[in-house]
């Protein structure tokens, strides 16, 4: 008879670990089912549309005319740094039979410039029309 008491005693004790593991189960599975439900909502707020970052800047090209001559120049902006326009080349337009075709180039680290092919004042060069 005690055998049997010891027994049954025995498999109570387990009967309540197994109801013990069950319930650490059980929470485990909220906690999880909640942490899932939170990272959907997060990410599904994430994923609504945000705006677009601009688009990178597209070099300009403007025409240019110089009151010294009327000489229309071309002249291509390869890049925007900030508010400062970097490197620019500025190429006579016309009749090129008597005139060296080599191009006139503005760095804007450079203040030497070759003033063989232009000699103006900036002052005097306006824009035309840009695109």
């Amino acid at each position: 008879m005690e055998a049997k008491r010891r027994q049954e005693d025995k498999l109570n004790q387990n009967f309540q670990k197994l109801e013990e593991i069950e319930a650490c189960r059980s929470k485990a599975s909220e906690e999880t089912i909640a942490a899932i439900r939170a990272t959907t909502a997060i990410l599904k707020a994430a994923s609504s549309p945000t705006p677009m970052a601009p688009p990178p800047p597209v070099p300009t090209n403007c025409l240019m005319e110089c009151h010294n001559n009327n000489i229309t120049l071309v002249a291509v902006n390869s890049s925007h740094i900030g508010e400062v326009l970097t490197p620019m080349v500025a190429f006579e337009l016309g009749d090129v039979e008597d005139k060296d075709p080599v191009p006139y180039i503005v760095n804007k680290d450079s203040h030497d410039k070759d003033d063989s092919l232009l000699n103006l004042d900036t002052s005097n060069v306006i824009p035309r029309s840009c695109y």
